[in-house]
């Protein structure tokens, strides 16, 4: 149970008085909206022991956004950080005629027999595709697990907490492992000040991105009591991990999907930097070499939507949508996607066929393709048509630009007079056209 991840007597109880005041109200699925932050765990753990099922938003969603993601789910109650936390009805109207104060509750009255509820993550993509997948608090203690089997990390660590919740692998490695492990979690003061937090908290464990571990090492805030950094979301740079090292960090690369509840496989110094699979996770390729994971931490649905979980799950193993083989010493080496979801250096995922469609819309444009290139969100545009140049290309990318929010821009393009690679399918290869790009450069 996932109460039991909680290892500070003060934290727990404070938990449970939460859980006996959510048990007061009779519907089931509440909404959760926010930043990390003190608050925001305790409405987490309170909701989720008081057998409510947990929908987590992205707190930086446009208005349209958030409310087609709610529409999705239709939640009975919104808890949100723009009205304090206190409990709202879907319509985001504070529930009148009710206490909003547990501490009037008594912890001693927390009855663990009760089920715990649900918790929900949105998908990557656009608000429209995105897809609600549903976790128990059981497949969340089966992935902690597989962190503290690889990852050092005990009460005299410091995590600094810099990642979104909303993602699974930043509630997992950067919020629900520490606590498990009695770890003193630091949470990012915000935005403003996230460059210096390190300075700041002083942290040993730092689980980042890889656009935020950039910044990190460009502001020159690496702490001097950092020893351990742990990079998911996307693939980082080869070169900044091996500099790293060099520095005297312990490097840890992370191969998750919220499906799985973030927990696949782990690379380190002593891997030779090449993905092992976590202990309990069976890996098998299939005959188009696309990777399926069997695991207790597998979802147990995409949420009111059978046809599409029987698509993705089939004999217990999950369709991972990547593309990969297992080498002849048992690493995972990832090799392509069949799924058409690009994730960013920033951790924001992005819908390819959305954005692809976009640019192929224009008559001048025979194909495109967007991956990453050197870091960056690049556009590949191939074209015969000789009028079609820099400031036409510049024109669209600055168009599409203006329709989303800037951590999914797209920064470079290139203009290609040939047709774009395409696997032995006929798929298009968006990781053979970056890697051959990046050979020329």
């Amino acid at each position: 149970m996932i109460h039991m991840l909680l290892l500070m007597p003060d934290f727990s109880g404070t938990a449970a008085k939460k859980a006996i005041y959510f048990r007061q109200f009779d519907r089931k699925r509440i909404a959760l909206i926010g930043p990390a932050s003190y608050r925001w765990i305790v409405n987490f753990f309170g909701a989720i022991m008081a057998g409510k099922d947990v929908v987590l938003l992205d707190s930086f969603l446009a208005s349209a956004e958030r409310h087609i993601l709610l529409d999705k789910v239709r939640p009975d109650y919104i808890l949100s950080y723009t009205m304090q936390y206190i409990l709202a009805d879907s319509d985001g109207l504070t529930i009148e005629n009710v206490s909003h104060d547990e501490e009037n509750c008594d912890e001693s009255d927390f009855d663990a027999s009760v089920s715990e509820g649900n918790i929900l993550f949105f998908t990557s993509g656009t608000s429209e595709l995105a897809k609600a997948v549903v976790l128990t608090s059981a497949n969340l203690n089966f992935s902690t697990s597989l962190v503290s089997s690889k990852i050092a990390c005990s009460s005299s660590d410091r995590v600094l907490s810099v990642l979104p919740p909303n993602h699974v692998f930043g509630l997992i490695y950067s919020i629900l492992w520490p606590l498990s492990c009695g770890a003193c979690v630091c949470i990012s003061r915000g935005i403003k000040h996230i460059s210096f937090d390190t300075i700041y908290y002083n942290p040993s464990i730092l689980p980042v991105f890889p656009a935020l571990l950039e910044g990190y090492i460009r502001f020159n805030s690496m702490n001097a009591e950092l020893k351990t950094i742990i990079v998911g979301e996307s693939k980082c740079s080869d070169r900044i991990i091996s500099e790293l090292e060099d520095d005297g960090y312990n490097v840890y690369s992370v191969y998750g999907l919220t499906a799985a509840s973030g927990g696949i496989a782990v690379s380190s110094k002593a891997t030779g930097h090449k993905l092992v699979p976590y202990d309990g996770i069976t890996i098998s390729i299939a005959d188009d070499d696309e990777i399926f994971i069997k695991s207790a931490g597998i979802m147990q649905c995409y949420d009111n939507d059978e046809a599409q979980t029987k698509e993705v799950i089939s004999n217990g193993f999950l369709h991972s949508g990547d593309l990969g083989y297992l080498d002849d010493e048992g690493h995972l080496i990832i090799t392509g996607s069949k799924k058409n979801i690009l994730a960013l250096p920033n951790g924001e995922k992005i819908n390819c066929l959305e954005v692809e469609e976009f640019f192929n819309a224009n008559d001048s444009i025979d194909e495109s393709a967007i991956g990453i290139l050197h870091g960056s969100c690049t556009i590949w545009i191939s074209t015969t048509d000789e009028k079609f140049g820099d400031e036409q290309a510049q024109r669209m990318v600055d168009s599409y630009n203006k329709t989303k929010c800037v951590s999914r821009h797209i920064n470079h393009y290139i203009i290609v007079n040939a047709p774009l690679p395409r696997d032995r399918y006929g798929h298009l290869d968006r990781w053979a056209l970056a890697k051959e790009s990046s050979s020329r450069d």
